[in-house]
């Protein structure tokens, strides 16, 4: 299809596509779970969790937008760097990192 990009550029690592298409399914899967419970009701918030998800979320953005700004401000950068597309999957997944994080601190607050 001439709309969509080349499938080399959905591809920003040296995992064989197998293995990278299961490892996505399952983050999706588990994604999918934590929405289903938080917007159920059934995601207990967690002080501990929220700070754990926190950091990790932070480190992981951190991370994932600098190796958007390398792969923009470094002429010849490797091929990882200038993937676009896993990279900004990335973004998206610490995101959601975040914003479960967040979940997690604000509603486990005493009211």
């Amino acid at each position: 299809m001439p709309f969509l990009p080349s499938f080399e550029e959905f591809q920003g690592s040296d995992l064989p596509y197998g293995i990278l298409l299961f490892s996505q399914l399952i983050i999706l899967a588990a994604m999918a779970h934590y929405t289903r419970r938080l917007r159920g009701g059934t995601l207990q918030p967690s002080q501990g969790a929220g700070m754990v998800l926190a950091w990790f979320g932070g480190v992981y953005m951190t991370v994932a937008v600098s190796r958007i700004a390398i792969g923009l401000l470094v002429p010849g950068a490797s091929h990882w760097f200038t993937a676009w597309i896993p990279a900004l999957l990335h973004v998206v997944l610490a995101a959601f990192v975040v914003t479960l994080a967040y979940y997690h601190v604000v509603e486990s607050r005493p009211r």
